[in-house]
């Protein structure tokens, strides 16, 4: 990821743009979730759809002669995609594959196996099923998103655009179809063709965070800032849980030198997912400037040993009690690590010019 000057991630990496943020469909399974960044425990999937198909033909292998019991394997199907939905990966992953175990050819088996692996961060195995249920149900729109993808996250854009025209070609109303040829754009930054179909989605669904949020970014990736805050305000606005828009907001404030804005988001995110590293630096990026803005506005320049003393508890003192901090006190390790950058420096001194006197008119040189 890029840095600029002040050793802070740049805006577009802090907001997390369309290639780091894998997007699986699992609307398209039933799941009642939607499309969603991946995350838990990367899964180790013994079973594979290989397991289903002969490699030297290519057609279905051996399969049990009785298609499951309908109410036993729905009971359980929709078991897994309650996991899934409550975050349980692991549990979920592992109920997927003991469900492929007993019920090899079901297509939405597969499906469900692959939306386990996508959200576990296995996207190999998340193709592999989701191939498996195209071979079981080449008419199943979802299955072929599911396989379009798959393929786009794992670089495969020819095949993850044929894919995905051919599950429009089955259900045109497909929005995960239109979805993931809008992320494909933008991976490759066609951003206006991005933009011009994510706005159509979010236009028919204004509650589709996640197309909004991949809207959002196709604006940062342009360096559009206010579009971008626009796009994730709503988001926000409605569900403030959300991890990546919250991170993006805070972003945002750090470009436009807007530190207390910057905090405030940050620590949002940072209650979200407290172990993120770009919440890490923008929280102590934006503490740091705010708290020796203050000592520099109260003392004058830092000192060459950094900031020590009295002065430094009454400023610390004051921000715990405005900003309901504990153990601010380590902004002194912050001033150590930051205090010498010269671009830090010159955000301090910036924030700082609302309190400092202004510098003298230099002297005139003409006799």
């Amino acid at each position: 990821m890029r840095k600029d000057d002040s050793g802070i991630h740049s805006v577009q990496a802090m907001a997390g743009g369309a290639r780091s943020t894998p997007v699986w469909i699992a609307v398209i399974v039933g799941l009642g979730l939607s499309p969603i960044a991946a995350c838990g425990n990367k899964g180790e999937a013994s079973l594979s759809p290989i397991d289903v198909a002969s490699e030297d033909t290519g057609k279905p292998a051996t399969r049990p002669a009785e298609p499951p019991s309908p109410s036993s394997y729905q009971v359980r199907l929709d078991a897994v995609r309650r996991l899934l939905k409550a975050g349980e990966t692991d549990a979920g992953l592992k109920a997927a594959r003991e469900l492929l175990d007993d019920h090899r050819i079901d297509a939405e088996g597969w499906l469900v196996y692959a939306t386990a692996n996508q959200i576990a961060g296995d996207n190999k195995e998340a193709l592999r099923a989701a191939k498996a249920a195209v071979e079981l149900d080449p008419k199943n729109a979802a299955a072929w998103v599911a396989v379009g993808a798959a393929e786009r996250m794992t670089g495969g854009y020819t095949a993850a655009d044929l894919a995905l025209r051919k599950a429009l070609e089955l259900d045109p109303s497909s929005r995960a179809a239109r979805f993931n040829l809008a992320g494909i754009a933008a991976d490759k930054g066609q951003h206006e063709v991005a933009r011009k179909e994510l706005t159509a989605l979010v236009e028919n669904d204004p509650d589709d965070f996640e197309t909004r949020f991949l809207l959002a970014t196709t604006f940062l990736a342009q360096k559009e800032l206010g579009p971008a805050k626009e796009q994730l305000a709503k988001i926000v606005e409605r569900y403030p849980q959300h991890f990546k828009a919250q991170r993006a907001l805070a972003a945002i404030a750090w470009a436009e030198g807007n530190y207390q804005r910057a905090f405030e988001r940050a620590t949002i995110a940072a209650r979200l997912n407290g172990t993120d590293p770009e919440v890490t630096r923008l929280l102590e990026g934006s503490f740091y400037v705010i708290a020796a803005a203050r000592l520099r506005c109260l003392a004058g320049e830092r000192p060459p040993a950094g900031w020590t003393g009295d002065q430094v508890v009454q400023v610390l003192t004051a921000i715990e009690k405005e900003e309901g901090l504990e153990g601010a006190g380590s902004f002194v390790d912050l001033d150590q690590r930051l205090g010498e950058d010269a671009t830090v420096k010159a955000r301090v001194d910036k924030a700082a010019a609302s309190c400092l006197p202004p510098k003298p008119p230099a002297a005139d040189a003409t006799p």
